[in-house]
């Protein structure tokens, strides 16, 4: 007859169940932030491409301008820009001559605001 007998050994003990629960509960909080953290950077990624696009369309508008002097009437000063792109305000300078031109995209809360330039220079070619 083999006789068994009770021990620490036979099993897990208080201590070392709680130290397992901490290793594996610092481990899904590190994966939660690092999920997070690829979900901000994505986000942000994204908002930028789209400003930059938004840049690049008001620039080509600019562009297109009936003459030198109606590039002036594009000045404005930062305001929302509304409807499906209400989480951008825009602003556009003009300036000297040749007319620096420049399209400066903001977004995100006052904590994360993050903003864009873009310029370009357009000179009188006998537009």
């Amino acid at each position: 007859m083999v006789r068994h007998s009770s021990s620490i050994e036979d099993g897990f003990t208080l201590m070392e169940m709680l130290a397992t629960i901490l290793v594996f509960s610092v481990g899904i909080l590190t994966l939660f932030q690092a999920i997070n953290a690829v979900m901000y950077a994505e986000n942000s990624m994204a908002k930028r491409m789209l400003a930059v696009s938004l840049a690049r369309e008001k620039l080509e508008e600019i562009k297109a301008a009936d003459s030198y002097a109606a590039i002036d009437n594009f000045i404005s000063e930062r305001s929302n820009m509304g409807g499906a792109w209400a989480d951008f305000d825009r602003e556009v300078l003009v300036s000297g001559d040749p007319k620096r031109v420049e399209v400066v995209l903001y977004w995100g809360a006052a904590n994360d605001a993050q903003s864009l330039h873009m310029s370009t220079l357009m000179a009188d070619y006998g537009f």
